[in-house]
């Protein structure tokens, strides 16, 4: 659930989201290609930085998996050593 704060020295209001829901606001304005905060169309920036956001989320994904994998198969491998070779 996003939360909105308004700020004590200028009164302006402004949202923060947790990764997972700015990840699905990215997306979303992207899909579309209007911002869904302001109404406005997209630029080519916004564009390349909404991308990369979604991408950098996705890397970070795939390299957490693999080390879980990795770490996972560590322990296996640790425990067949116990129980059949020591």
């Amino acid at each position: 659930m996003p939360r909105t704060y308004i700020r004590k020295d200028t009164g302006e209001a402004f949202t923060i989201y947790n990764p997972s829901e700015k990840s699905q606001k990215y997306a979303y304005d992207l899909h579309v290609g209007v911002d869904s905060v302001s109404g406005k169309k997209l630029t080519t920036a916004k564009k390349a930085w909404r991308s990369g956001y979604l991408q950098a989320r996705k890397d970070n994904a795939k390299a957490y998996k693999a080390k879980v994998k990795a770490r996972d198969y560590a322990k296996r491998q640790e425990m067949y050593n116990k129980i059949f070779l020591g």
